[in-house]
């Protein structure tokens, strides 16, 4: 991760985020969410961008001993390493006592997270558009670059420019090609993972 940041925990939703942000602070972690943006930009496709916690790599241990601290509270948190690969930082069953929670059980095995889906760039590419593809594939610099260049391109094709149209489509091609190679690499780097503190994928 760049600036010596690790991942330590996928977040099912931006309310869980902030709520496990608001942990970390108190502990004197700083933490950064990433994804939590264009999560809320895409509506209801928003759900298909994870929210990754990010922390220093040298706080991560203790990061994962506030999330583990979190999971024998509630019961239902469910960490990096659970199939559907989200995180639940509070009891929907909240008029539930705590003897009514079934707690689970000790786990020493890897902690696992779902692949993401290497398609689906190309379908937001040409779709939603604007850099949606590598959105995804969380390249958010490359992401806000091609939403420039297409609003540019947009722009010239609403003006009657054929170079302009041709333009648009191959910055959709790169978007969408780009994204599902950027999501590919970044499932093989995460499956190919040795150690044990670090999140693997499990299969599709």
């Amino acid at each position: 991760m760049p600036g010596g940041l690790v991942r330590v925990f996928t977040c099912g939703n931006n309310a869980e985020a902030s709520v496990l942000r608001a942990r970390l602070e108190e502990a004197g972690i700083r933490s950064v969410v990433q994804g939590e943006n264009h999560r809320s930009l895409l509506g209801p496709l928003g759900a298909y961008v994870e929210l990754a916690v990010l922390v220093p790599e040298e706080a991560a241990d203790q990061a994962r001993e506030i999330i583990d601290a979190a999971e024998s509270e509630v019961g239902r948190l469910s960490v990096e390493g659970l199939d559907d690969g989200t995180g639940s930082l509070t009891d929907p069953e909240s008029e539930s006592t705590s003897e009514d929670l079934e707690l689970p059980p000790e786990r020493d095995e890897p902690r696992w997270v779902r692949p993401r889906l290497v398609a689906f760039p190309v379908v937001l590419a040409f779709m939603i558009t604007f850099g949606s593809g590598h959105a995804y594939a969380r390249r958010f610099k490359t992401c806000v670059a091609l939403a420039v260049l297409e609003v540019f391109a947009l722009a010239g094709v609403l003006s009657g420019s054929s170079i302009a149209a041709g333009f648009l489509f191959g910055l959709l091609g790169y978007d969408a090609v780009g994204g599902a190679l950027a999501v590919r690499a970044s499932n093989r780097r995460d499956a190919t993972r040795e150690d044990s503190g670090h999140p693997r994928h499990a299969a599709p």
